[in-house]
């Protein structure tokens, strides 16, 4: 499911993959969390997140660096969540992605993907990850190179 089909569909009871760059996931992941059982977020990239508009980009950075400081206590994931650079002329506003990220039906997935196969996802790591459903982003690798992301029509 691409573009933004996933903001009209309810996920009961399913077991979903979301595969999308950090931005996109930070407005994806705390809608489609409300109807599914569980998500695995495939952070393809990270971004910038504050929990409200800035209004220089010097304060964005300096406000979405705290808030990840703040929100995300694990060490490990907050350093997966950060970007590389700081250089980002866009710091993206979301004031529920990292408390999304940490419910206890989520999984943030650190390793990156290697392709999208009948029955889900196989990460780089060689483990085959099985969904019923997978949310791809506009803006994922796999946006322009999938037809068909839900598993259950493959069968």
């Amino acid at each position: 499911m691409t573009g933004t089909d996933w903001f009209e569909t309810y996920y009961h009871g399913e077991n979903v993959a979301l595969l999308a760059t950090g931005a996109e996931a930070a407005s994806i992941l705390p809608e489609i969390l409300h109807t599914a059982a569980r998500v695995t977020v495939f952070e393809e990239s990270p971004a910038w997140i504050a929990p409200m508009g800035m209004p220089t980009r010097l304060l964005g950075h300096l406000a979405s660096k705290a808030y990840l400081r703040l929100a995300v206590r694990d060490k490990w994931t907050r350093r997966n969540l950060t970007p590389h650079r700081f250089d980002s002329d866009h710091i993206h506003v979301s004031p529920s992605y990292y408390s999304a990220l940490q419910d206890r039906r989520t999984r943030l997935v650190h390793w990156p993907t290697y392709a999208i196969v009948e029955k889900g996802v196989r990460g780089v790591d060689g483990v085959e990850y099985r969904f019923d459903t997978i949310v791809v982003g506009t803006t994922s690798k796999y946006a322009q190179t999938s037809t068909a992301q839900d598993p259950k029509e493959a069968d």
